[in-house]
């Protein structure tokens, strides 16, 4: 089973080289790679030619160094409002992002529900479900041509879009190889779900995870076993269904962790690695 953690654990959009050698002796397989984020990275800002040399490039490196892009995370959050807003997200930022994604040969583009009517708010929940059908069937499209899945993740706020069963339904009015689900376990843990039946609502659908603990009441990205997550049902539940992708960490050292901070990022791969490889 692989492990992978964030990009942005160990490196930057500027100095990737010396992270991905960190990354693979540190004992990960791979990455989530984050640079596509953040509306404000420039990754958004380059040309489709750019693009290809800096991930052309991005790529031997990271084959050199034996490290796979496991998964790629779009756009969040995006400005969703309007339908011009939605085309701009969908024919800009969505396609530069799955060019890139296509690039490195990572197979899974993690995504998030829109949210049309404001900053995480589902003001008519109908709407706002058909308002995100219209829209990645659209990104569906270009994801498809390119021959990348897009991973929906489930959220830990209280709309109807946020929840895994809703993910769940939601994958299912695309019936599409090319449209899957991304589990959050903390997310999950904050809408108060148990993480074994987060796993086995998402069955076959579920391609990537985001791997992080928390105590039920916010997202604070705590690392496994500081929170209060059950791991041994999460990972009995993967293998039940047969879960074949990585186990990928979205939480890091903090990178103002002076003291050890290399001993803590090896510990915490060791952990997740002992948990990939307890119910294989």
């Amino acid at each position: 089973m692989n492990t992978s953690i964030i990009s942005s654990a160990y490196f930057r959009i500027d100095d990737y080289a010396l992270g991905l050698k960190k990354v693979r002796e540190h004992g990960y397989d791979g990455v989530d790679y984050q640079d596509f984020i953040n509306p404000k990275t420039p990754t958004y800002e380059w040309s489709f030619d750019k693009i290809k040399t800096y991930y052309t490039q991005f790529k031997k490196v990271a084959d050199n160094e034996n490290v796979k892009v496991f998964q790629m995370h779009a756009i969040w959050p995006s400005k969703d409002t309007t339908k011009e807003d939605r085309e701009y997200t969908i024919n800009t930022l969505y396609t530069k992002a799955i060019d890139a994604c296509a690039i490195l040969n990572c197979k899974y583009l993690v995504c998030h529900p829109i949210f049309p009517f404001g900053k995480w708010e589902e003001i008519d929940k109908d709407e706002c479900y058909k308002i995100n059908l219209d829209f990645f069937n659209e990104v569906l499209k270009i994801a498809k041509s390119n021959g990348i899945t897009l991973c929906i993740e489930n959220l830990p706020f209280k709309t109807h879009l946020s929840k895994v069963e809703t993910v769940k339904q939601f994958i299912s009015e695309f019936n599409d190889d090319n449209f899957k689900a991304c589990l959050d376990t903390g997310h999950a843990n904050c809408q108060k779900l148990e993480i074994d039946k987060a796993v086995k609502i998402l069955g076959s659908d579920l391609k990537a995870l985001h791997i992080h603990d928390n105590m039920g009441d916010t997202d604070s990205h705590l690392f496994i076993g500081d929170g209060n997550i059950n791991w041994d049902k999460f990972a009995l539940a993967l293998k039940e269904i047969g879960y074949s992708g990585a186990y990928n960490l979205e939480t890091k050292v903090s990178d103002n962790d002076f003291i050890d901070r290399e001993a803590k990022q090896i510990a915490l791969s060791k952990k997740i690695r002992s948990l990939s490889e307890k119910y294989r």
